[in-house]
């Protein structure tokens, strides 16, 4: 008997599943808008679930979407603004955007390309957008997909522009395959959670990555270049930071990652390339740094404040002007059992382990000596500092710096890349087409041979 009964409600439950879906099916329609159509007019008017196609074509309107649908362009479907409010306005869940051109929305307040308000469900895909204030705005929301768009902002300076996507208290985002071009910041988290975002390129623009009060975020693969600061973090915790890519930030002030105030954080395999200062830390606990390549920066690594929990192993600093700059505190660069490796070590490996046999000490008298009194970087690289240097590192006890590692490396660590991942990459092709071309000649030969055998 009880077996019976669940089978009927069983039954009644996929019915009802099937019945609800076959009901959301029908109430989806597909709509073929006309040029001379207003946009907004058929929005109103079309079920909820239909998908609008719009042709090619400009619509100058400024849209209100309050109902689920799918906005879809063919090649060449443009939404104008108008250089007015927002140009597209979201306030219903299940919305799709894909494949439109949109352009020209105000430039004050949260004026914005695409305007996201408390919505779900929502997906952004191969849109493109230009000469808009914000890019992409989303507040609280949640279960955005925001895909494979391109964003340029105005063409003015960075403090008159909005950001490319805008992130304030929403969650459960992915930011994926975007390509964002001037704007103030290319991804902006507010009181934002639960986001992953990956493979995208931010340039020419204040900051590639802001964090503001968020956590757990993952940044996988993705390139920031020529902008101000490469990651800026601040008062976040559980990020971690993994194959990115940050280069060219050479501002006066420029950081390839600036880590302030933070916990909880992992900067892992990233290529910290030609900044003014390649990582800093200040005021944050437990970071992880791990098998970074940290080279060719004016400053490796710089560490202000009260930093406490931190931990840096398998980093290469390699062609820095200065390894390291450190302010102040006790700081230990390695774990106990495995340091870095400084190029400007001149440590010996006697045991022939890979382990250099005295400690390696970050920071200098003379880093020290160019805070408190600038004009003494006039001095870099004079004779006088190089002697200094090296009386320094033969007498230890002339020494002020309080970081060192303890374990140093005498050979760079082998560092994850992206020409080694495309290479790892096409063997894996390789090794495919060879199966599949093994798997041919073995059905071939099984072939040949029956019909040899009749």
């Amino acid at each position: 008997m009880r077996t019976i009964l669940k089978w009927l409600v069983t039954m009644i439950c996929l019915l009802a599943y099937f019945s609800l879906g076959q009901t959301k099916a029908s109430a989806s329609r597909i709509i073929e808008v006309k040029n001379e159509d207003s946009l907004q007019s058929v929005i109103n008017s079309a079920p909820p679930f239909s998908v609008i196609t719009l042709p090619k074509g400009v619509f100058k309107e400024n849209l209100k979407i309050t109902k689920p649908l799918t906005l879809k362009g063919k090649k060449g479907a443009v939404l104008d603004g108008g250089l007015r409010e927002d140009v597209l306005k979201i306030q219903a869940s299940d919305v799709t955007i894909d494949g439109i051109h949109i352009r020209n929305s105000g430039k004050k307040n949260k004026n914005a390309g695409i305007h996201v308000i408390s919505s779900s469900n929502i997906t952004i895909q191969n849109v493109s957008l230009s000469n808009i204030f914000y890019g992409i705005y989303c507040e609280s929301s949640s279960h955005i997909k925001i895909l494979n768009n391109r964003l340029t902002g105005l063409d003015e300076h960075f403090s008159k522009r909005g950001n490319g996507i805008h992130l304030q208290e929403c969650s459960k985002v992915d930011v994926f395959s975007n390509h964002i071009h001037s704007v103030q910041d290319g991804v902006y988290f507010d009181k934002s959670e639960d986001i992953k975002v990956e493979k995208n390129q931010m340039t020419d623009s204040r900051y590639a990555l802001h964090f503001m009060f968020s956590k757990n975020i993952q940044a996988v693969s993705n390139i920031m270049s020529h902008n101000i600061n490469g990651l800026m973090v601040m008062d976040s915790r559980d990020l971690s930071f993994i194959h990115n890519e940050m280069n060219h930030h050479f501002h006066f002030r420029g950081y390839g990652a600036l880590l302030y105030d933070s916990s909880n954080i992992l900067v892992k395999q990233n290529r910290i390339l030609h900044n003014s200062t390649g990582l800093a830390l200040e005021s944050v606990t437990n970071v992880k740094t791990n098998g970074n390549l940290i080279s060719s920066n004016q400053v490796g690594l710089e560490l202000k404040g009260a930093n406490g929990q931190n931990e840096f192993t398998e980093n290469n600093f390699v062609g820095n002007i200065v390894s390291s700059k450190i302010s102040n505190g006790i700081v230990r660069l390695d774990n106990g059992e495995i340091g870095n490796y400084w190029d400007d070590d001149s440590s010996l490996d006697l045991n022939g382990d890979g382990t250099g046999e005295t400690p390696y000490k970050a920071g200098t008298l003379y880093d020290r000596l160019v805070r408190k009194y600038p004009y003494w970087q006039f001095y870099f690289e004079s004779p006088a500092i190089k002697l200094l240097t090296k009386a320094e590192s033969m007498f230890p006890s002339l020494s002020s710096s309080l970081v060192f590692d303890e374990k140093p490396a005498t050979i760079p660590f082998q560092i994850w890349s992206r020409e080694q991942n495309r290479d790892n990459t096409k063997n894996l092709w390789f090794f495919l087409t060879g199966c599949l071309l093994l798997m041919k000649s073995l059905l071939f030969i099984m072939v040949f041979g029956r019909n040899q055998t009749k």
